[in-house]
């Protein structure tokens, strides 16, 4: 039975399995009492890969990242995850990339963001001071329609362009703060609600009830 809420996530399995299926052991804990389903977005890998209820979508080819912002992967992977959640009529869509982790304490106050009607929200990353991309609300139709109009035609896949600060210009606010760390653990706050660019075993040290 479908739920009122999805979240997604792009992914390239090939490359490293464990990554994926970790993201998806843990939101399922986290999003288990609130009936959330999981989609991941593959970008071509050769070989097929299953994860535990949660919806899987492969497609071909394998396109990755040219370079910082030519990532035709990544744009593709999207509008198919935003596009799948729009036919399928569910009512909360959200974007959680797979190296971005929700601290477990703030996982309440990220669903009531997640359920914020007519809201398009994104995270604020401190350090670089734009909007965190790599967690997204999507509940705004009138955005939604935007993006998937830009990012239809696979000709803007491979066009070079700072996402976040297109982003910055339609989103209608913030969901909370965190940053991207690089593996880097030693630099995290204790107060980000969120905490991104890392692994989950250097999450569990830090979320010890993971």
């Amino acid at each position: 039975m479908q739920n009122e809420g999805i979240v997604f996530c792009t992914s390239y399995m090939e490359k490293d399995p464990d990554r994926y299926s970790q993201w998806a052991k843990y939101y399922q804990k986290c999003f288990l009492p609130y009936g959330v389903d999981l989609l991941m977005i593959d970008d071509g890998s050769e070989n097929e890969f299953e994860i535990p209820n949660v919806e899987t979508i492969s497609l071909c080819p394998h396109l990755g990242r040219q370079s910082t912002f030519v990532m035709p992967g990544w744009k593709r992977s999207f509008f198919h995850g935003l596009d799948y959640a729009i036919k399928k009529n569910y009512k909360y869509i959200s974007h959680i990339e797979s190296d971005l982790w929700i601290r477990p304490e703030r996982i309440n106050k990220f669903i009531e963001f997640f359920k914020k009607e007519n809201a398009f929200l994104t995270g604020d990353c401190r350090t670089f001071h734009i909007p965190e991309t790599a967690i997204m609300v999507l509940n705004n139709k009138k955005t939604n329609d935007l993006l998937l109009s830009k990012y239809k035609n696979p000709i803007s896949w491979n066009e070079s362009s700072f996402f976040e600060q297109y982003i910055d210009k339609i989103r209608d606010g913030k969901l909370f703060s965190g940053d991207r760390y690089e593996g880097n653990i030693k630099r995290i706050r204790k107060s980000d609600d969120y905490i991104a660019q890392i692994n989950i075993s250097e999450a569990s040290i830090l979320f010890n009830s993971l």
